[in-house]
């Protein structure tokens, strides 16, 4: 999911966003506001690889190649 950042750390993502794992977002929330996301929990899913590690339990290895990931948002 995007997450915009505020106006002090926009130059640290692109456009001012930054692409956070759904994971990291509280459920309930209509509009996704940075000082709400999980941050520790989002440089954990990306930094372990855990999304790609989970994928390729269920679908077999896909060493790395995100052509191979079906369904997923193409921009991570």
């Amino acid at each position: 999911m995007t997450v915009n950042l505020p106006s002090w750390a926009r130059d640290c993502g692109v456009n001012g966003a930054l692409l956070v794992p759904r994971e990291c977002i509280p459920q309930n929330s209509q509009k996704v506001l940075w000082n709400k996301v999980d941050w520790w929990l989002a440089m954990f899913l990306l930094l372990e690889g855990w999304h790609e590690r989970l994928w390729e339990r269920i679908n077999g290895v896909i060493h790395s190649y995100s052509f191979r990931l079906k369904g997923w948002d193409t921009r991570a």
